[in-house]
C-alpha cells in the first residue's frame, strides 16, 4: 500500500489491524488501563482517543490511530464473558459496564468486569484480549511526498492498579 495512492483532499482510513494483549498478575487484582502517545502532537485529530503517526520530512502530520478493545474478544480467568467500563475521573466513578467496544484514552481509565450491572473493574488475574488498530492517513496534498513516509505510530499502555 503506497501513501501516494491515498486521497489527495480527504483523510483515508486504512484497513484495521489486530493485536493481542495479555495481562498476567500474580493474584486477582483490580486494574485499569490508559494509553500514552509516544508521538505526542502528531495526530491529525485532537481528541482523547487518537494518537499520532509521526511527521513527514517537513513536519506535516502523517495521520492518527486509535486502539479499540472489544469485550467479545476478551477472556479472563473463569469468567464466561467480559464487559468494558470506563472512568473519566481517575477511578473515582465508573460508567455502567457494557458489551460494546471502546477506544482506550489518554486520560480516561478503561477496565474489564464480569457483570454488566457492575461499575468498575473486577478482580482479574489473567486477561487476554484482541485490540483493533484503526489508522487514518492525512490528505496527501498536506504531506511532503518527495521522500518516503514511514507510519511511525507508537503508544504505551499503562496498567493502573486500583
Amino acid at each position: 500500500m503506497c501513501i501516494r495512492d491515498r486521497n489527495a483532499t480527504q483523510s483515508t482510513r486504512l484497513p484495521a489491524r489486530s493485536l493481542t494483549l495479555n495481562v498476567r498478575c500474580d493474584a486477582p487484582t483490580t486494574f485499569a488501563m490508559l494509553m500514552h502517545d509516544n508521538r505526542l502532537g502528531t495526530a491529525i485529530a485532537n481528541n482523547e482517543t487518537d494518537y499520532g503517526l509521526g511527521t513527514d520530512s517537513r513536519n506535516g502530520k502523517i495521520g492518527s490511530f486509535s486502539l479499540n478493545f472489544d469485550p467479545v474478544d476478551a477472556s479472563a480467568d473463569p469468567f464466561a464473558s467480559l464487559f468494558l467500563t470506563g472512568s473519566a475521573n481517575g477511578g473515582m466513578a465508573w460508567s455502567t459496564a457494557g458489551p460494546t467496544s471502546m477506544a482506550i484514552g489518554k486520560n480516561s481509565y478503561l477496565g474489564f468486569t464480569d457483570n454488566p450491572a457492575n461499575s468498575g473493574p473486577a478482580l482479574i488475574q489473567n486477561l487476554s484480549t484482541r485490540l483493533t488498530v484503526n489508522a487514518v492517513i492525512a490528505p496527501t496534498n498536506s504531506l511532503d511526498l518527495s521522500s518516503a513516509i514511514d507510519l511511525d505510530g507508537s503508544g504505551t499502555i499503562e496498567i493502573i492498579y486500583l
